[in-house]
């Protein structure tokens, strides 16, 4: 009778595209894998493809051609963690100038994000000159009940941004603070005793020939 091993070679041969059916295939990927060559690296094409493996972070698995791959989370997104779907918007406040991030940056002091996705932090005082006097700060009560000025990493909205200590607010810029003043941030000057300025020009300050009339304090303040 005919060899049963050369029939079976046979029927393999002629019925290809019914056994290869059978036969599991490595580069199906299901959800949170994607396709990898025979060096364990990434790809996004099923022909250059061995197996699958776990998206990292940093990446997000995505149907492609009928099986998955792993894909770069967009600038202003990020994802910490393995074998995902989908990528987190960075939160306001923070930022994501790179694909494929794990985490967002922090916007530093000076600098602010105001809505969720944003590749960039905005700066304070843009457009202005003495970018180095910005900060991104607030006022808090302290233990004494009195007012504190702590600096905020993350500032969510251009209300943080403030003038640093040793300078104030004057039309909108942040300018040096100038003597018979005190400057202790948050955009205020406090005037020293035996000086004067009008509410109006706060930076125009005068010596007062008698102190009694100029206890200092805000701006406009006289006895």
């Amino acid at each position: 009778g005919p060899d049963p091993y050369e029939t079976a070679c046979t029927w393999l041969k002629d019925n290809r595209e019914i056994w290869s059916a059978w036969v599991p295939d490595k580069t199906l990927c299901p959800e949170g894998r994607g396709l990898v060559d025979a060096n364990g690296q990434l790809v996004l094409d099923r022909s250059q493809a061995v197996e699958c493996a776990t998206c990292p972070a940093g990446h997000t698995s995505e149907k492609s051609e009928g099986t998955r791959v792993c894909v770069q989370c967009s600038q202003g997104s990020f994802q910490n963690t393995l074998g995902t779907t989908e990528c987190k918007a960075c939160e306001a406040g923070s930022v994501s100038a790179t694909a494929g991030a794990t985490a967002c940056d922090l916007c530093g002091l000076g600098q602010f994000a105001d809505k969720k996705g944003m590749t960039a932090c905005h700066r304070c005082g843009n457009g202005t000159e003495n970018h180095a006097l910005w900060t991104t700060s607030q006022e808090i009560l302290g233990d004494d009940n009195e007012p504190t000025v702590i600096q905020v990493l993350g500032a969510i909205g251009e209300s943080y941004c403030k003038c640093k200590a040793g300078s104030f607010l004057w039309q909108n810029r942040c300018e040096v603070c100038i003597e018979g003043a005190n400057c202790p941030g948050n955009n205020r000057l406090a005037l020293m005793p035996g000086f004067f300025s009008t509410e109006e020009e706060p930076g125009v300050i005068f010596r007062c020939h008698n102190e009694m009339f100029c206890p200092g304090g805000p701006a406009g303040s006289c006895a």
